[in-house]
């Protein structure tokens, strides 16, 4: 799995995240978007940085 698809996927996780806080404050998403939201910018640097996920 290329390092591109699993960028794709938590863009996704993040954005579904972001709907479901503006839908239900206080439900407890918000610890679950913070936590994609850190895996996200951790793959973006790992990509930035030469990862590619093909080794």
């Amino acid at each position: 799995m290329k390092i591109d698809d699993v960028i794709s996927h938590y863009i996704g996780r993040v954005v579904r995240d972001r709907k479901a806080v503006e839908r239900s404050p206080g439900e407890g998403h918000e610890g679950e978007l913070d936590r994609d939201q850190t895996v996200l910018a951790a793959l973006r640097c790992a990509k930035a940085n030469g990862f590619s996920g093909e080794e």
